[in-house]
Formats: C-alpha cells, sequence, structure tokens
C-alpha cells in the first residue's frame, strides 16, 4: 500500500462513492475501484459492502479507517523529521516541553536561533515522558518545570540539568474574589477552592512538586487535573476555583487582556518555579550549546 492508496482509501468511507473520489482527483472510476480492490487483497479482508448507489465501510473497514489516518499522520510526520537532518548527517535539534510556560520560553529561543538557520523541532509531552525520551534518545533536551531542590534525581538517570530561569510561584484567583489592595494570598484559602493545574496528559509531578512546600497543607487542600489552558483560565477567572500558576514574568506574557485574574504570591510562605534545560550527561551539540547561550545571555525578566 501507498500514501495515495491510504488517502483515496479514507475518501471512499467519506464520500461512500469511488466516482466522486475519481472526479475529485480526475481519474476513471475504475482506477479507483482497483486500487480498493488491491488494497483489500494486500489486507486479505473485505473492506467494502459495496451496493447498487452506495459503498459502506464493514466493520474491518471502519477499525482500518482510523489506522489509514494514523499511518498518514506518522507518515507525515515521519517525513517532516527526516527533512530535519543536515546534509552532513548531523540531525537538527529535538527539544521537548510540557506547559504553555515552557512553551514561552522555548518560542523566543527559537525564533533568535533560527535567524542563524538553525532548526529545532518541539515536541510537547508529560514531564514524565520527557524524562523517558531523554533516557531512551527520543529527543535531545527538554524544558522541565521543577522546585529549587529538585524533585528528579538526574544524575540518577543520566541526565545533566542546566537551570535557565527561576521565579516565585502564584496563586491566581478571579479579581472579585480579591480584597482591594491585596497584595497576597491567605494561605487558609487553600482550603475554600478546588486548586487546578494543567496536563494535557495523565501527570501528577506539577501536583507534587505543588504540595512540595505544602505538605502540612495537603489533607485540606483539593487539587485537580485540567486538560488546557484555557479551561483552567476560565474556571480561575469565573471563581469557580483557583490555580497555581509560574513567575509574573512568564505569566504576563499569557495573559489575555481582561482576564479578570489576580495572581498573588502566597502569604508567608514562598514557594519559587525553577526551569530546566535538561539532556543527557553525555550528550554534545554545537545547538544545544548555541541554546544554553541563549539562555544565559538574556533578560528573562522581559
Amino acid at each position: 500500500m501507498n500514501q495515495e492508496q491510504l488517502r483515496h482509501f479514507i475518501e471512499v468511507s467519506q464520500f461512500g462513492s469511488f466516482q466522486q473520489v475519481a472526479d475529485k482527483h480526475l481519474m476513471s472510476q475504475r482506477a479507483i475501484s482497483k486500487q480498493m480492490k488491491d488494497l483489500e487483497a494486500e489486507l486479505d479482508v473485505p473492506l467494502f459492502i459495496r451496493g447498487t448507489n452506495s459503498i459502506n465501510l464493514t466493520a474491518a473497514g471502519r477499525y482500518f479507517q482510523k489506522q489509514a489516518q494514523l499511518i498518514l499522520n506518522n507518515m507525515s510526520m515521519a517525513q517532516y523529521q527526516v527533512k530535519q537532518f543536515h546534509g552532513d548527517g548531523n540531525c537538527k535539534l529535538t527539544v521537548g516541553y510540557f506547559s504553555t510556560y515552557d512553551a514561552i520560553l522555548l518560542r523566543d529561543c527559537i525564533k533568535a536561533l533560527s535567524k542563524k538557520k538553525f532548526d529545532i523541532v518541539v515536541e510537547e509531552k508529560s514531564i514524565e515522558h520527557l524524562l523517558s525520551d531523554l533516557m531512551l534518545d527520543s529527543i535531545d533536551c527538554a524544558i522541565i518545570t521543577d522546585i529549587p531542590n529538585s524533585l528528579i534525581a538526574f544524575e540518577d538517570l543520566g541526565l545533566k540539568d542546566y537551570v535557565i530561569f527561576e521565579g516565585e510561584e502564584l496563586i491566581g484567583i478571579a479579581e472579585e474574589l480579591v480584597e482591594p489592595n491585596q497584595e497576597t494570598f491567605p494561605l487558609a484559602w487553600l482550603q475554600k477552592y478546588p486548586i487546578l493545574y494543567t496536563s494535557h496528559e495523565e501527570s501528577t509531578f506539577l501536583q507534587e512538586m505543588f504540595m512540595a512546600h505544602l505538605k502540612d497543607y495537603s489533607e485540606f487542600m483539593t487539587l485537580s487535573r485540567i486538560a488546557t489552558h484555557e479551561q483552567r483560565q476560565l474556571l480561575v477567572s469565573t471563581g469557580q476555583a483557583i490555580g497555581f500558576y509560574p513567575p509574573k514574568e512568564l505569566v504576563t506574557l499569557s495573559q489575555v487582556k481582561n482576564e479578570g485574574i489576580a495572581y498573588l504570591p502566597l502569604e508567608t510562605r514562598s514557594q519559587y518555579e525553577t526551569f530546566r534545560l535538561v539532556t543527557k550527561a553525555d550528550f554534545s551539540s554545537p545547538l544545544f550549546e548555541e541554546m544554553l547561550n541563549y539562555f544565559k545571555t538574556i533578560d528573562l525578566s522581559y
């Protein structure tokens, strides 16, 4: 099977017609029909129920429709990543990230390095997946959010970390719930509202990170994972929950005008977040050194 054959199969399954797909691609109906018969022969299973005026998928066809789309998506990504190799065979840098705020740091770095005609491939995954991908050499480096006294034993995992940014963690709460001139978030309020963190994958790392300094409050707090940043912002801005956020420098860059959220440091107990650039201990790349130098020299206070 080939990409054209798979694309035509998906289109036939959507249109329910060989003729419509043939017309779309300026081909004969017979040519499309032969492609589908060849595909069925290769898979050794019927994919279609051929009626007088309609084409429907068999159970196997419905299953293969999903798999065909995955195959095409994977082939497209593979083609893209193959193009990320230089002519001398040295791969360009593959960088993983996890959160919206990691992406903000990475975005400006990529913009700066692209001026030097460097190319960087990015992948979004949970922190747990980023660590496993680093150890398996699936990615070259990753930006990982952590606390100053790291929760991760990087050295034991064969990894090396470089601190690229650090600042005070904030609590986000609807502006309407904040008192006039209030500058900090009372610890007692942690018991009043559900506390949200964002992770597109099942992950407890951010929850563990937040709890690291608040263990004595753990039994009174309710922490919940939200899949998207936008959903969390909606719930926090409407007073249905609160959330914990990175330092103000990064929050400011992600804010939407008039979003209705106040970002406050915790009362009497400061918490800090550390953003680390992590790679294999033995990894070496001129492009990685350029990235590291970028983070060493820029002012991340914006």
